[in-house]
């Protein structure tokens, strides 16, 4: 259950001082991807739309060095990388199945940034992956309508669960 492509939604609050300062990653599994494009994203009041890898139906990908940022290349991640258990807790059978910790973005700036919402979709096509899977990860509760705020003095992480899937 290969993953081949990933896309992220990622929409800035409309607040004095939203826009990112810092750069973003997506954290999938045990691997971390940078998002990124060559024109300026994060800016107030806009969402910015970003695929990783180009085997899949959303076609070719839109961010910097795309081929390091490729979910396919260098390390592949499995479906089941996502919706296991957390590897840093050490007791997993108290932890529920979906663990909120397998996805996440994460903001890396001393600069506060408003995020109102994110979706990430993983999708897996055959070939390589099999069989075919496309699941949606949000905030589990959603994000108050309000947005929240992320950087060094608010947390610099966000996590996902699962939402919606279709998967065999």
């Amino acid at each position: 259950m290969h993953i081949t492509q990933i896309i992220v939604d990622i929409k800035t609050g409309d607040a004095s001082g939203a826009d990112a300062d810092g750069p973003v990653y997506l954290g999938a599994g045990s691997r971390e991807f940078r998002l990124a494009k060559e024109v300026d994203s994060f800016k107030r009041g806009n969402t910015d739309h970003f695929v990783l890898g180009s085997t899949g139906p959303v076609g070719a990908a839109n961010v910097r060095n795309p081929k390091d940022n490729d979910p396919l290349q260098h390390m592949r991640i499995e479906l089941p990388d996502l919706l296991g258990t957390n590897a840093f807790i050490t007791d997993p059978i108290t932890i529920p199945y979906n663990s909120p910790y397998n996805v996440y973005i994460r903001y890396e700036s001393n600069i506060k940034w408003f995020v109102e919402a994110v979706t990430v979709r993983v999708l897996g096509v055959y070939p390589p992956s099999t069989p075919d899977f496309d699941v949606i990860f949000r905030v589990k509760f959603g994000i108050t309508p309000a947005g929240i705020w992320l950087g060094e003095d608010f947390g610099k992480f966000l996590y996902l669960q699962p939402a919606v899937s279709t998967v065999p």
